[in-house]
């Protein structure tokens, strides 16, 4: 059944897609307003804002839990993912977080493709790596790190080729390999021992 329209409002089930734009069934203009989704159970799975028959804002996801309360009173399960988007593509920083609440990751996009910095988190909160893309390639410095917090290795990349210095670490902070690459070839490296003495190269 379709919602009254001055509630801006329809579920997910009552728009149809032509050519890439969103519209009410029978309609021929553009939708706006929130799309609501929900689970088998009632719970709700997202929300979508359209402007113009295209995403545009927020959209959230929401995780479905098991529900024992009398006649299934929760309406949501924790939130699962925030994401922006600008004329139907994402645009923006976009999160996703794990059941419990904590963040899992954080991604930013620009015109629908991964662009800077994206953050990926374990699930005691500490950071496990942090990488850079560029039209949606991994491109510039990518690091991970070790589970107490130090940097685990660190190197830099050219449109996804190894370009440029490349390191990797103990768990005690002490440097154990370092190199470096010119498009995606080897062209010095040496290898060190957890007090810092050279290994071999």
């Amino acid at each position: 059944m379709l919602l009254p329209s001055c509630s801006d409002q329809q579920v997910e089930s009552d728009l149809v897609e032509r050519k890439g734009v969103a519209y009410t069934i029978n309609s021929q203009i553009p939708f706006t307003g929130v799309v609501p989704d929900y689970y088998d159970n009632g719970q709700l799975r997202s929300t979508s804002p359209y402007v113009g028959g295209k995403l545009q804002g927020l959209q959230q996801t929401y995780f479905q839990i098991k529900d024992d309360t009398p006649n299934g009173s929760i309406d949501s399960g924790p939130l699962k993912s925030q994401e922006n988007f600008v004329d139907g593509k994402k645009d923006g920083f976009a999160q996703y977080y794990l059941k419990n609440g904590q963040l899992e990751s954080k991604k930013h996009f620009t015109g629908g493709k991964q662009d800077g910095a994206q953050l990926i988190y374990r699930k005691n909160g500490s950071l496990d790596s942090k990488k850079h893309f560029k039209d949606g390639k991994e491109n510039g410095l990518q690091e991970t790190y070790h589970k107490n917090g130090q940097l685990s290795a660190s190197w830099n990349l050219k449109e996804e080729v190894k370009h440029g210095p490349c390191e990797e670490y103990y768990k005690n902070g002490q440097l154990q390999y370092g190199g470096h690459y010119v498009d995606g070839k080897i062209f010095h490296k040496e290898h060190y021992s957890e007090t810092g003495e050279v290994i071999f190269n």
